[in-house]
């Protein structure tokens, strides 16, 4: 705003609004670069001294005499004059931090399209990890992971950090339903999920706010359909979403609390078939001690054939018959050259 002046009737009106014309465009390009400057939090001492000194002349000439008025033409000019330098310098340090700011999204949304472009060409790997209670289940999953594919690759498409940034969260959604449904088994797939999901927050907070919001919404409606798939209610649904605003950490959550139960899940199912097999080896090691016990050991047989050939050194000869008082083993023997009356051993 100019400073108050003496009214048009004065008869140093025009000269002193023309003074004052020269000096709006000015200032007015020195507060649209104050502007920009206090976006980026950048320094604005030295456009705000410019401003200053406009002010202060503007004021002069809005008071001064004709004598005084008559020296002002030169005063103004080199205000001017330094405001147009500042305005510059003050630009390019606008433009410097925007082009800084620029390469540092670009940069972020390269890691995760990087990231999620790995993830979608090998998503297919991890499919014998899947487990479903019913073939409903399996098909469902299908058709979101279909979908996923379909809004990762249309957003991919446009080459834009903003296009990255929607299809890494696709990615994104992606590994956490692959994950509750027995992907967490593979710890590969758990520091993938972590890495992106680290990616994408640093991305987010680089994006224009309408651009946040609409992956925000994203994220949510996608964990929300992942939930229903595990049968958990809207109630809790709606509390968990509520304790977790953050999308990318209520999914990494989701699948921290989901992972847990699957891999104890599959631990007690590992452990019961080990006990399993454990008692069959136990009971196949005793049926098979017991019937060792009823196979003479080659040691009892070769025991066996020296008593054998003592007697029959000591002249006894094998018989099939026993006398009463033969002894329990039933073996028979006579002397070979002996009476008649038989001897049994």
């Amino acid at each position: 705003m100019r400073p108050v002046h003496p009214g048009p009737d004065e008869p140093l009106a025009s000269q002193r609004a023309d003074l004052e014309a020269q000096l709006d465009g000015p200032r007015a390009d020195l507060e649209a670069v104050l502007a920009d400057l206090i976006r980026d939090s950048a320094p604005t001492d030295f456009i705000q001294s410019q401003l200053q000194a406009i002010v202060q002349i503007q004021r002069q000439i809005g008071t001064a005499d004709a004598a005084t008025l008559a020296t002002l033409p030169a005063a103004v000019a080199g205000v001017i004059a330094n405001a147009q330098t500042v305005a510059q310098l003050g630009r390019a340090t606008a433009t410097g931090n925007d082009a800084t700011e620029g390469a540092e999204v670009a940069r972020l949304a390269s890691r995760v399209e990087a990231q999620a472009s790995s993830f979608m060409r090998d998503q297919h790997q991890y499919d014998q990890l899947l487990q479903f209670d019913s073939d409903e289940d399996r098909e469902a999953y299908e058709l979101r992971a279909a979908e996923r594919r379909r809004r990762y690759e249309e957003e991919a498409a446009k080459g834009t950090p903003e296009g990255q940034f929607h299809s890494g969260g696709a990615a994104f959604d992606g590994m956490g339903d692959l994950a509750v449904h027995g992907g967490s088994v593979d710890p590969a797939l758990i520091q993938r999920m972590d890495k992106l999901g680290t990616s994408l927050s640093a991305l987010r907070a680089n994006m224009p706010a309408a651009e946040v919001e609409k992956f925000d919404q994203q994220r949510r409606d996608s964990l929300r359909a992942i939930m229903r798939s595990k049968n958990i209610p809207e109630a809790e649904i709606d509390a968990f979403l509520a304790a977790h605003l953050d999308p990318i950490e209520a999914t990494r959550q989701f699948v921290r609390e989901n992972a847990a139960a699957v891999t104890v899940k599959d631990l007690d199912r590992l452990d019961t078939g080990a006990q399993e097999i454990g008692e069959r080896g136990i009971t196949a090691k005793q049926d098979d001690i017991e019937e060792r016990k009823q196979i003479p050991s080659s040691s009892m047989l070769a025991s066996a054939k020296d008593e054998m050939a003592v007697l029959l050194s000591m002249g006894l000869t094998a018989s099939d018959t026993t006398v009463s008082d033969a002894p329990a083993h039933g073996v028979a023997a006579q002397i070979a050259n002996g009476p008649a009356p038989s001897r049994s051993v």
